[in-house]
């Protein structure tokens, strides 16, 4: 019978006020009070209510992580199955730690599933081991995540599609795809397709062997090395005009490829201007790419610049050559920043503008206009390949609040241009909740960052790697180069 300090029947001590629910109350041998509830009920065998209830390791207790692991887990690192007493070493987060091994003759404790186990290729290796319950745990699943209702288990969400799909289409990978290849965007096409006049066809530069493996008349198959080294579709072309933007005919071998620029190209300097087009007839901009080794000049790729200046409207989406199109690009040295529109929108709803900003380099980290700062959006190296992607690319934008600090008034959040960068700009909370699809981060109601988590945006909390504080269940993700961490 459970002994009760305060509260009402059946050891419901929180009830009737704030606190810890449990506070004050004692339940009887072997029964633990639900920190959830603030009822006694039996403790679970293999549970913890503290680190002496653990033989090995230290307790993580359910109160601790607000309900998502019902009865408490003895945590206990691990290298390999040797550490573990008969559990199985697994990877958790940014460690490894023991799991009970489970199945038909070992069932799993109240709160927690059985569930398969897999390898390092993420198919099925036969085993089992019991984790917490999706069905029971308060928390649920992570973003990009789901409960499986059948097993308790947390899985990749669905594909979903950011348009409605209509009739004749199917969601895959993201996208709409038509049954009829039939296009109006790139949202009715595969990943590794591209819509061109109304169909759909292999998307430019995918690797071939053949002519046949691209779209003829359209494509063609540009070969290296007498094809010992493979090729790219690429656009055929007998000149400029035939080439889609940003792209140049080079006439001996009839395909359309990137201008290349910067100063060791002598075209232009990179994050300023260069010559597009193969009679350089066209103002362009130095885009930088990586840089090719530690020390060397980096280079860039020409696009087709327009006239409007810094801080005037311009359109993303243009994709012609007339005056019309140009006086909506952005001047030689600028991107246009910020434009609403969506490219894939099946729609072709892009009314909307961006504007204008100056290029720069973030190692430099210096703007000609005042109140704003060379905020990052570079692509750092991965050091698991053995090239160097790095990519240093800047813009100049207003800047007033620092991320992790979230220092804006009324309400407001931080909202972080990209996830290299620590500044940001003080903006109205948007709607959407933390683990739910976004398109940008101001849609996002809390103080987060919209990104790709594994099955498309959602809003992914922002948290500080020095102090974090993440939900049950997810931990502060900082690599290398990131100006932030986010919660995963």
């Amino acid at each position: 019978m459970a002994r009760v300090a305060r509260g009402g029947a059946g050891g419901a001590g929180g009830a009737g006020g704030g606190g810890d629910p449990c506070a004050g109350v004692m339940c009887d041998g072997g029964q633990r009070c639900n920190p959830m509830t603030g009822n006694c009920q039996q403790r679970p065998a293999g549970g913890c209510e503290a680190d002496g209830d653990c033989t090995a390791g230290a307790c993580l207790t359910e109160a601790d992580s607000e309900g998502g692991i019902p009865g408490g887990f003895c945590r206990v690192e691990c290298s390999d199955d040797g550490d573990c007493d008969g559990a199985r070493c697994l990877p958790s987060g940014e460690t490894s730690l023991c799991f009970q091994v489970c199945g038909p003759a070992r069932a799993c404790r109240d709160g927690w599933a059985c569930l398969p186990t897999t390898g390092a290729d993420g198919a099925p290796d036969g085993g089992s081991i019991c984790l917490p319950d999706c069905r029971v745990a308060a928390v649920g699943c992570g973003p990009g995540l789901v409960c499986n209702d059948g097993t308790g288990g947390c899985e990749p969400a669905p594909p979903q599609c950011r348009y409605p799909c209509q009739a004749g289409e199917e969601c895959r990978d993201g996208r709409c795809i038509r049954a009829n290849d039939t296009c109006a965007t790139d949202y009715h096409c595969e990943l590794s397709e591209q819509c061109l006049n109304g169909r759909c066809i292999v998307g430019e530069f995918q690797d071939c062997l053949n002519i046949n493996q691209c779209s003829p008349p359209d494509q063609t198959c540009f070969l290296f090395n007498n094809g010992l080294d493979g090729g790219f579709c690429l656009f055929s072309c007998g000149a400029d005009d035939d080439c889609p933007l940003d792209r140049t005919c080079f006439t001996n071998d009839r395909v359309c490829y990137w201008r290349v620029c910067g100063a060791s190209e002598q075209n232009g300097t990179v994050f300023g201007a260069c010559n597009a087009g193969g009679q350089n007839q066209w103002q362009g901009t130095c885009l930088p790419v990586q840089v090719p080794d530690p020390g060397q000049p980096q280079i860039g790729l020409c696009l087709e610049a327009g006239n409007v200046p810094e801080g005037g409207a311009c359109d993303a989406q243009v994709d012609g050559r007339g005056a019309a199109d140009r006086a909506l690009q952005c001047a030689p040295g600028m991107l246009c920043f910020d434009d609403p529109d969506d490219s894939l929108d099946p729609a072709r709803n892009f009314g909307g503008r961006g504007a204008c900003r100056q290029l720069c380099d973030p190692r430099i980290d210096r703007c000609d206009t005042p109140g704003r700062a060379c905020i990052d959006f570079s692509t750092l190296d991965d050091p698991n390949t053995p090239d160097n992607e790095t990519r240093y690319l800047g813009l100049c934008l207003q800047t007033d609040c620092t991320v992790v600090r979230n220092d804006c008034n009324g309400g407001q959040m931080c909202r972080p241009y990209s996830l290299v960068a620590r500044e940001g700009q003080c903006t109205a909370a948007g709607q959407v909740a933390l683990g739910q699809p976004c398109t940008q981060s101001a849609d996002c109601a809390d103080s987060a960052f919209c990104a790709n988590a594994g099955a498309g945006p959602v809003c992914l909390q922002i948290c500080d790697p020095a102090a974090p504080a993440c939900a049950a269940g997810t931990q502060c993700r900082n690599e290398q180069g990131w100006g932030f961490g986010v919660c995963l």
